[in-house]
């Protein structure tokens, strides 16, 4: 039974706000996906450069550190510089999503969101992704896809 855990992949949840960060969480469970979760920035930052992820979703205002500060961060120097970030934010003008994707995020979700775009886009980020564990990664995709369906 360990085994097909360590199968899963494992997301960051970096949120200030404890109801979304908790809807993040159950979802991507729900999918398959483990994850760790951050009430701030400072803190996802500690967990971004000491641990590897398969998925990074963040919010842009955050206590503590900013999403785009954190994002840069991330791809500057930690163990997920190459791991997929999908932004979840309320920040919703075009100059907004422009910078964040700038900054490094792979995918910019605006609140408020629907689940199932929510999960779709992170099947797509999850697939298009390098693998971080070539076996791990691919069957805890297969196994996410097939679970949508």
């Amino acid at each position: 039974m360990a085994e097909s855990r360590t199968l899963r992949p494992v997301a960051l949840v970096i949120e200030d706000e404890a109801n979304i960060r908790g809807l993040v969480s159950l979802h991507l469970g729900l999918a398959e996906v483990d994850t760790w979760e951050a009430r701030d920035g400072t803190r996802g930052l500690e967990l971004a450069r000491t641990k590897q992820f398969d998925l990074i979703v963040l919010d842009l205002m955050l206590p503590g550190l900013d999403g785009l500060s954190l994002c840069r961060a991330i791809r500057l120097d930690s163990a997920n510089m190459d791991t997929p970030i999908l932004m979840l934010t309320a920040r919703q003008e075009e100059s907004d999503k422009v910078v964040g994707l700038d900054s490094g995020a792979d995918d910019y979700l605006t609140k408020p969101f629907g689940i199932q775009e929510l999960m779709a886009r992170v099947r797509a980020l999850l697939r298009r992704s390098p693998p971080r564990g070539s076996e791990r990664r691919d069957e805890g995709v297969k196994s996410m896809v097939a679970t949508s369906k």
